[in-house]
């Protein structure tokens, strides 16, 4: 396969369009597909192609070149053919391209009035992404593309800004008006209800055997709906410290590791 500049040539009026490729054969073949089901990304070109017909084009290479490059040529030929086909005219870049007013008009009214996904397409993607895993080459790409990255200074500040942002929400006054919508939430009896529910649900078996005991180094921690209860050396006595626990929070409703014997 041959790299370099090609020229796509109206034999009509003589514009023409202008890009690299790695394989002029397999460029020009793509770009008849997109011209033939009328989604071109040159919107210039599939006017052209509409009204002249297939016929009035002819594909021709310009400059056989190494793939390194393949941007400097092509910008080279931007620059001196100025093609009338191309829209950008930055070599793989959209920098300068400008939206008119009326297209951005349409594009914000279509996205606006969008229709709404369906009950069947929300469960049809839920289902697609359950029991997902990655697998192992995957996460080891994902791994090595982060090792070693460093955040420039602008992205660190963008990062601080977002973090000051967020600061707003620990302010007294955030807090206190937060304070006061779970108060008057709780004191709901249907809402109460659910919340209590929701929380005297068994929570699983570690793999220590035990509910709420898990282990830690070189021993065991027990906690009770994120509160830690502390550090133990055997996981028994971790166990009946989430049943002493447990049993003070949710009473009747909760949840012990030690039915048949009383917690010490």
């Amino acid at each position: 396969m041959k790299a370099g500049i090609y020229e796509i040539r109206n034999t009509v009026n003589g514009k023409r369009y202008v890009g690299s490729t790695f394989s002029f054969q397999r460029r020009w073949r793509d770009h008849r597909w997109d011209l033939r089901r009328r989604g071109h990304r040159s919107q210039l070109l599939q006017r052209a192609w509409d009204k002249y017909g297939s016929s009035a084009f002819v594909f021709r290479p310009l400059i056989i070149c190494h793939k390194r490059d393949l941007l400097f040529y092509e910008q080279c030929c931007l620059d001196a053919f100025n093609p009338e086909y191309n829209v950008c005219r930055i070599a793989a870049s959209t920098l300068g391209y400008k939206h008119s007013n009326e297209t951005l008009s349409k594009m914000r009214a279509a996205w606006r009035h969008r229709a709404p996904l369906s009950a069947e397409a929300l469960a049809n993607r839920a289902a697609g992404q359950r029991g997902r895993k990655l697998t192992a080459a995957h996460v080891e790409k994902m791994r090595a593309a982060r090792t070693g990255k460093r955040w420039t200074e602008e992205m660190r500040a963008k990062m601080r800004g977002n973090q000051n942002a967020r600061g707003v929400l620990k302010r007294p006054e955030t807090i206190e008006a937060h304070r006061a919508v779970t108060t008057a939430l709780w004191r709901d009896e249907a809402f109460r209800a659910k919340a209590l529910i929701g929380m005297t649900r068994k929570p699983t078996r570690s793999s220590t055997g035990f509910r709420g005991v898990h282990r830690h180094g070189r021993g065991f921690c027990a906690g009770v709906c994120n509160d830690y209860l502390g550090y133990f050396k055997d996981a028994g006595d971790a166990a009946r410290a989430y049943d002493v626990a447990a049993k003070q929070r949710f009473g009747e409703h909760a949840s012990l590791n030690f039915k048949s014997e009383p917690p010490k």
